[in-house]
């Protein structure tokens, strides 16, 4: 590169080169146990953040619930962000009124503030509870007449259309 002063005409010769220090989130896998964030890069090693706790290791053991910032950091101090979002689901209930699992209950959930769909269907496919929920959402293994149901394995489906995002998995209900 040749640099040259525009009051004097002086003119210097400077050879350099750069390199570039790069790093990216490449996948996070949340789940109820765990955060497990896979990134890459140069400039190694990297660091990791999630709510505020900075770490060596990418596996986060305290789950936060909710929308989720990820970091990525490289020595360089360069930064990757990926936002992820984590629910929490107790997926086997047992409503007999003893304050234990009464309940299937969302809290916490991605799709706070927004409105959502939830449908549970039954072992053949017949659903047997369907809401559009704007908050809170509790299921105490009753169908829409309020008759208990039997035992067994139900599937639930949740959908955001506002955030297009779908959630689905199993309850296992155990009615005394």
């Amino acid at each position: 590169m040749i640099v040259t002063d525009q009051f004097t005409g002086c003119s210097t010769e400077k050879e350099f080169s750069t390199v570039q220090s790069e790093i990216f989130i490449n996948h996070v896998t949340t789940n109820q146990e765990y955060i497990l964030v896979e990134a890459s890069g140069t400039d190694h090693p990297f660091t990791y953040m999630v709510d505020n706790v900075v770490q060596q290791n990418p596996r986060f053991d305290s789950v936060p619930l909710g929308e989720i910032s990820v970091f990525a950091i490289n020595n360089k101090k360069c930064i990757s962000q990926k936002i992820v979002k984590s629910i929490s689901i107790n997926n086997v209930i047992s409503p007999n009124s003893d304050g234990i699992n009464d309940y299937f209950e969302l809290k916490n959930t991605v799709f706070k503030n927004s409105d959502f769909k939830i449908n549970i269907v039954n072992r053949y496919g017949t659903s047997v509870h369907q809401s559009i929920v704007t908050d809170k959402f509790k299921w105490d293994g009753r169908d829409a007449v309020g008759r208990p149901l039997p035992t067994g394995t139900y599937w639930y489906s949740i959908y955001s259309a506002e955030k297009d995002k779908r959630y689905t998995g199993f309850i296992l209900l155990k009615n005394y």
